[in-house]
C-alpha cells in the first residue's frame, strides 16, 4: 500500500518543511553525552500504535517468514485496529536469530507485511521462539552504517537490503569496544552486560515533556537523533531508543566536553539542505532520503505529514 495523493516534489518539500520547523531546546549533559531536545510544532492526526504497546496488547505477531527462515526478512502481522509504527534499528529478539529493522514504516491495521531486516547475532541459526519480542535499539553507529548502505543499494537495486557482512563487522566492533564476548556474538547481550550504566544515564538525563525528538552528541561529534510527530511517541519509545545513544557514549574513554549548540544547529541545517530521493517502504506512506556530505537519514511521511525522521552523521 502506498500514499499516492502527493507528487514526489511535493513530498520532498514537505519533508524539508518538517525539518526546517524543528526547534532546538536547552541541552542536558552527563558523562560525555549531550542531548538536545527537539520539538516539531506540527503534529499529525494519524493514529498509530508503537511496537511496545502492540506487543503488550497482543495485537502484533512478528515471526520468521517460513519454517526454514530467511535472514533478511521477517513477517509482521498487525492484527490491531490502528496502524503500527516500527523504526529502523529496532531490535527484535528470538526466532532463529536476533534482527534489527532496516527501515521505518507504518503497517496498516489488520495487515500482514514482509519487512526487511538485518542479523545482529551471527553465531546462531536455530529457533529459540516462534515469535519475536522487542529488544533494545542498534547503536547509532550501526544505524548510520545501515542507512548509508540502504541509500546506496536502493539507487542500484531498488530494495531495502543491507550489506549484511558490514553489519556483522559493526557488531564485532561494538562488542570489542564494550569489552564483552557473547557465544553467538549477539548485540543484545552487549546491552544486557551494561544494564547498570544504561540505567544510570536514564536517571541522569531527561527531556522536557513537550519534546518530540532529540539529537545526541559527544563533544564535537554528532551521534544521531530521531524526530516524531507527537511528544507521546517519543515518550513511549524513549526507554529503548535512548539506549542507541547511551552505548555509544560508553565506547568513549576520558573526559568529553558538553556539545556547543552551534554543532546541533549546523547539523540540522545540513539535514534540511540534503533532502534527496523518495522511496516506498512496505506498508503505507512515503520515505524521503537525506544524503549530504555530513549527514544521512530518512523521513517517513503519511498523508503528506512527517511521522518519523532519523538523522545520523555520514559514515562513508
Amino acid at each position: 500500500m502506498t500514499d499516492t495523493n502527493h507528487t514526489t516534489d511535493n513530498i520532498r518539500e514537505r519533508a524539508r518543511y518538517a525539518l526546517e520547523s524543528v526547534e532546538i531546546g536547552d541541552p542536558v549533559h552527563w558523562r560525555g553525552l549531550t542531548l538536545f531536545p527537539l520539538t516539531c510544532p506540527h503534529s499529525t492526526e494519524i493514529e498509530y500504535d508503537v511496537l511496545e504497546d502492540a506487543l503488550e496488547a497482543g495485537t502484533v505477531e512478528i515471526t520468521e517468514v517460513s519454517t526454514g527462515g530467511s535472514v533478511p526478512d521477517l513477517i509482521v502481522n498487525n492484527t490491531g485496529d490502528k496502524h503500527l509504527l516500527v523504526l529502523d534499528g529496532e531490535e527484535l529478539v528470538g526466532g532463529k536469530q536476533n534482527r534489527i529493522l532496516n527501515i521505518s514504516t507504518l503497517i496498516p491495521a489488520k495487515t500482514k507485511v514482509t519487512i526487511p531486516v538485518s542479523c545482529v547475532e551471527a553465531g546462531r541459526w536455530n529457533r529459540l521462539s516462534q515469535r519475536f519480542s522487542a529488544g533494545s535499539f542498534a547503536p547509532t553507529k550501526i544505524r548510520a552504517t545501515l542507512k548509508a548502505d540502504l541509500i546506496k543499494h536502493r539507487s542500484a537495486s531498488n530494495t531495502f537490503r543491507a550489506n549484511q557482512p558490514r553489519v556483522w563487522r559493526e557488531v564485532d566492533y561494538f562488542m570489542e569496544d564494550l569489552r564483552f564476548e557473547s557465544p553467538t556474538n549477539a548485540m543484545h547481550e552487549g546491552f544486557k552486560a551494561r544494564e547498570k550504566e544504561i540505567r544510570d544515564f536514564h536517571e541522569s538525563l531527561n527531556l522536557p515533556e513537550s519534546a518530540t525528538g532529540y539529537l545526541a552528541c559527544a563533544g564535537e561529534l554528532v551521534l544521531g537523533g530521531d524526530l516524531f510527530d507527537k511528544p507521546e511517541t517519543l515518550r513511549r519509545k524513549w526507554n529503548r531508543l535512548f539506549q542507541s545513544s547511551i552505548v555509544e557514549a560508553l565506547r568513549f574513554s576520558g573526559e568529553v566536553p558538553a556539545t556547543d549548540r552551534m554543532i546541533a544547529e549546523r547539523f540540522l541545517q545540513n539535514a534540511t539542505e540534503s533532502i534527496s530521493d523518495t522511496h516506498y517502504p512496505p506498508g503505507i506512506g512515503k520515505g524521503v532520503n537525506i544524503e549530504g556530505k555530513e549527514v544521512l537519514g530518512s523521513v517517513l511521511l503519511a498523508d503528506g505529514q512527517m511521522v518519523h525522521a532519523a538523522l545520523f552523521p555520514n559514515v562513508e
